[in-house]
């Protein structure tokens, strides 16, 4: 849920994240909030009764581990965001809060990336969570941070710090453009149409304008066409976009390994579709179809299920569709001189 306030040269933006219990109530499970003046702001990044480990900053740790609904598991992914946000040019600040503890992360005088941990007094959490009440009550946050039970980063404070050579300096604001350009990365942020993303067991199926040309894995953005390259592995151009519901992603958060995978993982999204909904039958049969071929379609010779060739024979040859006919100009004169030939010629005699 997607929520935004502007007052004079402030801005506000929260995306919250709720599930729906039995009784029909929301429960908000957390949130990210930015807030800006004049363009310039922080991030605020939430997940309610979640705690972060110390060993989760160590290289290869990772909750992830054996969860097939996560995407990455490499144990890398938090240290490599603090590099990027905190090294030059975005030179951003960044700590957070977890388990009662102020986590804050800058460069030593060697350039050597640390995390200092200092643990808050039972009178610094109160202060906290009473600053975070009234923050929940004058703006657009669902509900009110717990220092000792949630997990917040705050991205983009104008606090001094360290670059990476050890230098002293001062760190920068997030822009509205850059944090616009990050929530691209999460599928569930993007403000897709109804009816535009078709999901299945395998996958998603993005119909909507903005997602054509895309490949997600699990919600995450893993590539994105440009006009000199495509985001596929067949380096064909994709019509449609896709969220995979399956696969590890290597070190480059690339998806599969080989086009092939790929391919093959594209078609079993297609063959869900056609069940969740019959009527993009057309759009695969105009791909099946076209003149220049396409990554969405590059393996159906060799992969076309028995289930998906019934269902385009259905739609080539049913009674709503007539009028379509798969021949070229020549062929079907062809056609239509055999059969003037067989309608004045007496039948066969057998």
């Amino acid at each position: 849920m997607r929520e935004e306030r502007t007052s004079g040269r402030s801005t506000e933006i929260v995306y919250k994240v709720f599930r729906t219990t039995p009784d029909d109530v929301k429960e908000w499970l957390g949130y990210i909030r930015f807030k800006g003046l004049d363009g310039d702001g922080t991030i605020e990044i939430t997940n309610r009764r979640a705690t972060l480990q110390p060993w989760h900053l160590d290289l290869a740790g990772s909750s992830k581990v054996g969860d097939a609904a996560q995407a990455g598991a490499h144990g890398e992914g938090l240290k490599l965001a603090l590099l990027v946000l905190m090294r030059g040019p975005q030179n951003h600040a960044v700590r957070c809060r977890s388990g009662a503890f102020n986590w804050r992360f800058n460069f030593t005088t060697r350039g050597r990336l640390v995390a200092r941990l200092r643990r808050m007094t039972p009178p610094s959490i109160v202060r906290a969570e009473d600053q975070a009440q009234r923050l929940s009550e004058r703006t657009l946050l669902p509900f009110a941070v717990r220092p000792a039970h949630d997990v917040q980063f705050v991205i983009g404070e104008p606090h001094k710090g360290r670059c990476e050579w050890g230098s002293p300096i001062r760190r920068r604001a997030v822009t509205r453009a850059s944090f616009d350009d990050w929530t691209k990365a999460a599928l569930f942020l993007r403000d897709a149409k109804d009816g535009t993303v078709v999901m299945t067991a395998h996958g998603d199926l993005l119909t909507d304008p903005s997602l054509r040309g895309k490949i997600y894995l699990k919600g995450l953005l893993l590539g994105e066409s440009t006009p000199d390259r495509p985001a596929s592995l067949t380096n064909l151009p994709l019509q449609f976009g896709y969220n995979f519901a399956f696969g590890v992603t290597n070190r480059e958060r690339e998806f599969l390994s080989t086009a092939s995978e790929e391919a093959a993982a594209i078609l079993k999204i297609w063959s869900g579709a056609l069940t969740a909904k019959p009527e993009v039958v057309k759009e695969l049969s105009d791909m099946l179809n076209a003149e220049s071929q396409c990554a969405d379609v590059s393996g159906a010779r060799h992969r076309l299920s028995a289930e998906m060739a019934s269902t385009l024979k259905n739609y080539l040859f049913g009674d709503e569709f007539k009028s379509k006919w798969y021949y070229t100009d020549e062929e079907r004169s062809q056609v239509r001189k055999f059969l003037d030939l067989c309608w004045r010629s007496p039948p066969p005699i057998y």
